[in-house]
């Protein structure tokens, strides 16, 4: 049975095909479309095979998933299942106080990296917001952090400030000596500065041997400065959907 895995998220809809135990037939796509339906038939019909079955992680709008569910009826002829965090699944036991209210990409990429490797994990996982989660070897997941995406945090600069634009961040080896490069650092080593902090959390509370696990579509941005080698997988959401299907 083919199941089609949706990761809608503020700025990107990420898709593939499950079957056999294996992700195939990978598509991103904006999810700012004044018409969602034309969007999902511009990108998910062909002459392939139907999908039986559609699981979905969504912290877009209502409207996205709404529109998503009128597609999937009128096309594959089935009911979308919008996946929802549990206090406990697969032996990943959450710490936050309301599970409904820990995203669900949070969530379904924690568990995707901890049942990877089935060791301390941090996860950090780089889109519109850059979150970072936490799992021990036990499956305990400890909660995390959420702070403004590399995006987020430019517009924030350039729009509160009329002399700022925004552009590409970039490496600076010492001090910025123009307003882009002067940007760039200073973003830069904010997030630097929180991988900082969640190491020295980690560290006070004797958690070692963490294995980083890096997802999203703005990571490379900010890839350099993770204080620790990781493992880069550009959709680990939709490995965690996998593990629900």
């Amino acid at each position: 049975m083919a199941s089609l895995l949706v990761d809608i998220g503020n700025t990107n809809i990420k898709s593939a095909i499950y079957f056999n135990g294996c992700l195939s037939d990978r598509r991103t796509f904006s999810v700012n479309a004044s018409d969602p339906i034309d969007m999902f038939e511009t990108h998910w019909l062909s002459d392939g095979e139907r999908p039986d079955k559609v699981l979905v992680s969504n912290v877009s709008t209502p409207s996205v998933a709404q529109a998503l569910a009128s597609f999937s009826k009128i096309h594959f002829d089935t009911v979308i299942e919008v996946v929802k965090p549990v206090k406990s699944y697969k032996g990943m036991k959450t710490e936050y106080e309301d599970p409904e209210r820990l995203g669900v990409d949070r969530w379904l990429a924690s568990l995707a990296a901890w049942l990877k490797c089935r060791s301390n994990v941090c996860i950090v996982d780089v889109g519109t917001a850059l979150t970072i989660d936490v799992v021990t070897a036990a499956g305990l997941h400890l909660g995390g952090l959420i702070a403004p995406g590399p995006t987020l945090m430019q517009q924030s600069l350039a729009s509160g400030a009329a002399e700022l634009v925004r552009a590409e961040l970039s490496e600076v080896e010492f001090f910025g000596t123009n307003t882009v490069d002067a940007m760039s650092l200073g973003c830069l080593s904010a997030f630097g500065g929180i991988f900082n902090t969640v190491e020295c959390r980690l560290e006070s509370l004797g958690i070692r041997d963490v294995v980083w696990y890096l997802t999203g579509g703005g990571a490379e941005v900010i890839a350099s400065q993770i204080p620790a080698v990781f493992i880069s997988v550009p959709d680990l959401v939709l490995d965690g959907l996998a593990e629900i299907n």
